[in-house]
């Protein structure tokens, strides 16, 4: 059937439809069945100093700090279908540049468009948006600051990639990982300056297969990328730089690259009760001559059925119970 929709204003459709209509303009379309749309979405956010709001005409969002650097603190007003927020448009009269504390949880968001000019996401900003599987681009380069929890119990389908060198932290949050239960194939951390993967960052991930650790990380987190049940590849595995190793932190992950440990500030691959750090790995070989550690805890490497051979440290003074097992 078809259906008209006069437009009071210039304004554009939603979506990627980009074509400007000029006042009172009438166009019509062909739809599989009746809609009614309120068509109030603009081109540009537009920013009241006094009311410290920005909108698009459909989305009305509360913002703080100053108009060259705005904060995105939370939602005063959502249209009725609020599948997706694009925070990439152009501000009149200010610029974003951040991401409050918990501004979009919970939200019914499906895909979300980041400004380039993003520099910090807050602590829970976007978690429990359980239907969002697209952000673009995830995440900016500009960003420096990673807020705990930031990306929590989001299936995002996006690639990863961190490549700012001031971005130095995944931080932890007990079990509320950044990024846990994402479903995003790759994640490329290569670019970054990264020194710290917290606790449960990449957890049961069950879509990722290929990670890129930078070559300044430091700390890999208890359970950092546990249960990621598709992981086939680390580069490096592990990085030069890693001095600390939490207890299963790839617990569950059947990675096939090499296994290379070579600080000598790494003195421990820790367990967790039978849950090994490195139990399920799939990898042919694991050199730790070169590294300081004097324990291999308990399941540390138990059911890699594909490990053919094995270098320990002169170092070694504890192999846990089972830590070979099944191998």
């Amino acid at each position: 059937e078809a259906w008209s929709i006069t437009y009071p204003q210039s304004t554009i459709m939603p979506r990627d439809i980009t074509t400007a209509f000029a006042d009172n303009a009438t166009i019509t379309v062909k739809a599989d069945k009746v809609r009614t749309l309120k068509p109030s979405f603009t081109v540009e956010w537009t920013y009241d100093s006094a009311a410290k709001t920005i909108t698009d005409g459909g989305w009305t969002l509360n913002v703080s700090g100053t108009a060259d650097a705005l904060t995105v603190t939370g939602v005063k007003a959502a249209p009725d279908v609020a599948g997706m927020l694009d925070l990439r448009k152009a501000v009149t009269g200010g610029s974003i540049v951040a991401v409050g504390n918990s501004a979009f949880s919970g939200r019914s968001l499906e895909e979300v468009r980041l400004p380039e000019t993003l520099t910090t996401i807050g602590k829970d900003a976007f978690s429990y948006c359980s239907a969002l599987k697209t952000v673009t681009p995830f995440l900016p380069a500009a960003l420096t600051s990673l807020g705990m929890a930031a990306f929590y119990g989001c299936p995002i389908e996006t690639p990863l990639v961190l490549s700012n060198p001031a971005l130095t932290s995944i931080p932890a949050n007990a079990g509320y990982g950044v990024f846990r239960n994402g479903r995003f194939p790759s994640a490329d951390l290569s670019q970054s300056g990264i020194t710290t993967i917290g606790q449960y960052a990449f957890s049961a991930n069950t879509a990722l297969t290929m990670l890129s650790l930078p070559e300044t990380l430091r700390t890999i987190g208890k359970d950092a990328f546990s249960y990621c049940s598709a992981l086939k590849t680390v580069t490096p595995f592990l990085p030069a730089s890693v001095t600390s190793l939490g207890a299963v932190a790839f617990y569950g992950c059947p990675i096939e690259t090499p296994l290379v440990l070579s600080n000598p500030a790494l003195t421990s691959i820790p367990e967790l009760q039978d849950f090994g750090v490195f139990n399920g790995g799939r990898f042919p070989s694991a050199d730790l001559s070169q590294s300081g550690i004097t324990i291999v805890g308990r399941s540390s490497f138990h059911g890699n059925t594909a490990l053919e051979s094995v270098k320990l440290p002169k170092a070694l003074a504890t192999i846990g119970g089972g830590a070979f097992a099944e191998c």
